[in-house]
């Protein structure tokens, strides 16, 4: 098992979601990937790839910030992760409108020889500011 592939895989994650690469979260979860975030309840790629979409596309400026990425393994081809991440909306001006620090917890799975997501939770801890309404900063 290696902790620096599976840390890189959330680095991944956040980097897609910050890039508006929605395709390319394919490469991050497994295709019954289940999860639970502030937006919704998703199971399967192509619904979380979709949620994710539906959540993050219209914000103007997005940044994720990862951290305490901690990896505990369970056997070879699993493991449990815990991370913190500060997401930051941002209006078109750059100003941040919106601030959310949440847990993030999953079970990353080897498949075909790389780790993917299979399962994952997001925990808000705080937030700050107005939140996105329906694609759009309100307020």
């Amino acid at each position: 098992m290696s902790t620096v592939e599976i840390t890189q895989l959330m680095y991944r994650l956040y980097a897609l979601l910050d890039d508006r690469d929605f395709d390319g979260l394919a490469s991050v979860f497994t295709a019954d990937a289940d999860g639970r975030t502030p937006g919704g309840h998703a199971r399967g790629r192509d619904t979380l790839i979709a949620q994710a979409r539906r959540n993050h596309e219209q914000i103007p400026r997005l940044q994720h910030r990862v951290s305490n990425v901690l990896v505990e393994p369970v056997g070879d081809d699993e493991a449990q992760v815990r991370a913190v991440i500060d997401s930051v909306f941002a209006d078109e001006s750059a100003t941040p409108a919106y601030r959310l620090g949440e847990v993030y917890r999953a079970r990353a799975v080897r498949s075909e020889g790389e780790w993917r997501l299979a399962s994952f939770t997001m925990e808000p801890v705080w937030q700050s500011g107005t939140r996105p309404i329906a694609g759009r900063l309100a307020g």
